[in-house]
C-alpha cells in the first residue's frame, strides 16, 4: 500500500575495532580516533589546540578529524560510487573538505618533528577515497614531501608526473599551483598565461586574483610590454582597492 513502505535508512560505515585506523597513524582504530571522534564539532579541537601552540595535542585531534570526515564519505557518498550515481558535486566536496584535513595534518607532522612517518601516512590515507580525484591530492602531497623535506624539485616532478600530461582544462587548483611552479617557469608567455587564466577562473579568492593577475603582469613586462603590463596592474587595483581588509599598499607588494 502506499505510504506503508519503510524509508530505507543508510547504513552507518564504520571502521572494524582492529582495522588500522583512517587517520594514517598506522594504529588500529580502537587504540587511535575511536574515543576522539568529533561529531559536528569537526575541527573544533583541533583549532583550540593550535591556539594555545599545544601542536602534539593537535595531530592528535587532527587525526581523528580525518578518521570523522572519512567514515561521513563512507556513509553517504561512497556507497552511490559503487552504483554508477552521478554524484560529482559531492564528490568534489568530500575530496576537497577531506583534502583540507589532510593538509593540516601535514603541517602538523612537520611541525612536530614526525616528517619522517607522513610518507607512510600518506600511503595508507590514500585508500581513504577510492576515486581518481584522492589519487590526485595524495600526488600533489607527496610531491610537496619532497619540495618540503629535501628540497628535491626533480622528484617532486617525477612525482607529479604520475599524473599524466597537465594542461589548462585541469580543474584541480593545488595541482595547477604546483605544476606552474615546477614547470612553468621557463615557458612560454603564452604557456604560462593559459595556465594562469585558468586558475583565475577556477580560484575567486582575492589572494589567487591578486598573485596571479599580478603574475601576468611581471610576465608582460618581462616580455616587453611595459604599457600592458601597467594596464593590467591598474586594472586590479582599481577593482580591488575597496575590498575589505585590502589597502592599496598590500595589493601592490601582494603583485
Amino acid at each position: 500500500m502506499v505510504g506503508t513502505r519503510r524509508k530505507e535508512r543508510r547504513k552507518y560505515w564504520k571502521p572494524k575495532l582492529n582495522d588500522l585506523c583512517q587517520c594514517g597513524s598506522g594504529g588500529k582504530y580502537k587504540d587511535c580516533c575511536l574515543n576522539r571522534l568529533p561529531g559536528f564539532d569537526i575541527g573544533k579541537a583541533y583549532t583550540a589546540a593550535c591556539k594555545e601552540g599545544k601542536f602534539g595535542r593537535a595531530l592528535v585531534f587532527s587525526r581523528a578529524d580525518v578518521t570523522q570526515y572519512t567514515i561521513w564519505h563512507r556513509t553517504n557518498t561512497a556507497p552511490m560510487l559503487h552504483i554508477g550515481e552521478p554524484i560529482e558535486p559531492l564528490l568534489r566536496i568530500d575530496v576537497n573538505a577531506l583534502g583540507e584535513y589532510v593538509d593540516r595534518l601535514s603541517w602538523l607532522y612537520f611541525n612536530t618533528g614526525k616528517w619522517k612517518s607522513w610518507p607512510a601516512a600518506l600511503e595508507r590515507l590514500s585508500a581513504n577515497i577510492g576515486h581518481g580525484r584522492w589519487r590526485k591530492k595524495i600526488i600533489y602531497q607527496r610531491a610537496v614531501l619532497h619540495l618540503a623535506s629535501g628540497g628535491s624539485r626533480s622528484k617532486a616532478r617525477q612525482e607529479l608526473a604520475k599524473l599524466g600530461p597537465i594542461t589548462p582544462a585541469e580543474d584541480d587548483i593545488e595541482i595547477l599551483q604546483i605544476f606552474i611552479d615546477l614547470e612553468l617557469r621557463n615557458a612560454s608567455f603564452s604557456g604560462r598565461t593559459a595556465f594562469f587564466d585558468r586558475l583565475l577562473e577556477i580560484d575567486e579568492s582575492a589572494e589567487s586574483q591578486i598573485q596571479y593577475r599580478g603574475g601576468k603582469a611581471i610576465d608582460l613586462l618581462l616580455h616587453g610590454d611595459p604599457k600592458a603590463a601597467e594596464a593590467q596592474l591598474s586594472n586590479l587595483l582599481d577593482e580591488f582597492r575597496n575590498e575589505e581588509g585590502l589597502s592599496s599598499d598590500k595589493l601592490v607588494r601582494g603583485a
